[in-house]
């Protein structure tokens, strides 16, 4: 038994813990670039040095998908009681997502369909991405329907879904409902899950956009953050 696995039996077993909580994330945007200084390398920092977003991607989800496992089961052993979230992804509308989750997802041995109880989402928008629309119908020029699908809250919130669960997703720019597969392996997933998606963040920031950060959360402004806040929120509601 590893030493985190010891950790996470024994704060789940903590009285005071158990008498409030009633689920667990299992870590917190595995999916995310690995950082230097704390400032996110971009795809084309990555490139530099050598390594592909595909090839990182999949290296982290294999990674995360064994910790998943092992923990999930140790939680079941050794701390009943708990509902189970998984994957916390952060960058919920790109290839890149389905890479690491597709990666992820190829750990988990074909009997273990009930796993976890939920996929935990951050479904942030990027700067000038509608909530609603996301960029529907600006992308034409993207080259598959994957990159067109995620698009909107809704449609971020959805492919994962369909992704871990082996469901379809509408497609507004083709038109048609689409299976999810992963774009690594090629695989179809049909985990079981008892619990809607749990959005553990979500929000908009009102900071002036600042290109040197990479961060594209921010609107600028109190009265746009507000409207695209609610916005989003309401999708989320909407579509879980």
């Amino acid at each position: 038994e590893n030493k985190f696995n010891i950790y996470v039996k024994k704060l789940l077993n903590e009285p005071k813990l158990k008498a409030v909580a009633t689920g667990v994330e299992i870590w917190n945007e595995p999916d995310i670039t690995p950082s230097q200084g704390g400032v996110y390398l971009q795809d084309s920092e990555l490139a530099e040095k050598g390594e592909t977003a595909k090839a990182t991607r999949k290296a982290r989800g294999e990674a995360y998908g064994k910790l998943l496992v092992s923990v999930a089961e140790n939680i079941k052993a050794n701390a009943p009681g708990y509902k189970i979230g998984a994957f916390a992804i952060c960058t919920p509308w790109n290839p890149e997502t389905n890479y690491f989750m597709d990666a992820a997802l190829s750990q988990i041995p074909s009997d273990k369909k009930d796993l976890f109880d939920a996929i935990t989402l951050h479904p942030y928008m990027t700067l000038n991405m509608d909530p609603e629309i996301g960029v529907c119908g600006k992308e034409s020029g993207a080259s598959t329907n994957a990159q067109k699908a995620f698009d909107g809250v809704s449609y971020r919130m959805d492919n994962v879904k369909a992704l871990v669960t082996g469901g379809t997703v509408f497609n507004h720019y083709s038109n048609a409902n689409e299976n999810q597969t992963g774009m690594i392996t090629g695989n179809s997933y049909s985990q079981n899950l008892t619990e809607p998606l749990w959005i553990t963040e979500y929000g908009v920031s009102s900071a002036d956009y600042d290109s040197r950060n990479n961060d594209f959360l921010n609107c600028k402004n109190e009265y746009d953050q507000a409207i695209w806040l609610i916005r989003g929120l309401n999708q989320i509601k909407l579509n879980n």
